[in-house]
């Protein structure tokens, strides 16, 4: 259970991390999206790029512990 719900955590984390990537940052970091008026932040890539990976390591390990036991 705990594996499964890390996966879909990973998988949320990697689709935001991807979507945001490629967005057209200003000089400062910024970008804003007038459809929604929210402003999003640069360094919310590399967050969400490691905890997707944090999750995905933990999944994986939940996995390999419960198949010893």
């Amino acid at each position: 259970m705990l594996s499964a719900i890390c996966m879909v955590g990973a998988i949320i984390c990697a689709g935001l991390w991807n979507a945001r990537r490629s967005l057209p940052y200003n000089e400062a970091g910024r970008y804003f999206d007038p459809v929604t008026a929210t402003v999003f932040h640069e360094q919310s890539v590399a967050v969400f790029g490691a905890i997707a990976i944090a999750l995905a390591a933990l999944a994986i390990a939940s996995v390999i512990a419960i198949r010893r036991f």
